[in-house]
């Protein structure tokens, strides 16, 4: 398979066929962010081949295109999170991740996608454990909001984006991290891995 096809592929599992609004179909969506095992395998077995590949460097000239950097980090920020769920691989490609993310956005080509695509080239910046990218992060999907159409501004993340940063304020880091990447927690942090906004 020639990388545009394979970049093709793993972008059209992801997101499917998009409205031309630039959403997605909410049955896609709504398995963005589900724990299902079942999703999960699924992209293990197909999928699971490309992180390495990604991590090893081998996609490296992915990032030169458009395609190939959403792909990238669909593949490093994205279905690492459900193929290595729960273990510390979850975050082992995430800096690879806002490094693509940062390069698409300065080359311009977060602005060629769609909203529904748009979103997962700033997802990196959510997921980081540090002020400066979480400031960046909520700029991000502030303007992402300003810029799409009127009936679209509710599906941008703006309110989830706001809420990770708040987290890493408070803590310098993600509390619900603590376990997997075998790091200590603070009292106040096991008080707020209590509450039902814990579980990003």
């Amino acid at each position: 398979m020639g990388n545009l096809s394979k970049q093709q592929k793993i972008v059209d599992f992801w997101f499917g066929e998009l409205f031309a609004d630039g959403l997605a179909e909410k049955k896609i969506s709504k398995r963005w962010y589900k724990n299902d095992p079942n999703f999960d395998k699924l992209m293990r077995e197909n999928f699971e081949n490309d992180i390495e590949m990604a991590k090893k460097g081998k996609y490296g000239k992915w990032k030169e295109t458009t395609l190939g950097s959403l792909t990238l980090i669909l593949l490093c920020d994205q279905f690492t999170r459900n193929i290595y769920r729960d273990t510390e691989k979850m975050f082992s490609c995430d800096e690879i991740a806002r490094v693509v993310a940062q390069e698409a956005i300065e080359k311009g080509f977060d602005r060629e996608l769609p909203m529904a695509q748009r979103q997962f080239i700033y997802m990196p910046f959510m997921h980081a454990e540090s002020n400066e990218l979480q400031e960046k992060s909520v700029e991000l999907f502030q303007r992402l909001r300003v810029e799409v159409v009127e009936h679209v501004k509710e599906y941008v993340p703006v309110k989830y984006a706001k809420a990770h940063q708040e987290i890493i304020r408070k803590f310098g880091r993600f509390p619900q991290r603590n376990k997997i990447l075998g790091r200590t927690s603070t009292s106040d942090e096991i008080e707020f891995l209590k509450g039902p906004n814990s579980n990003f």
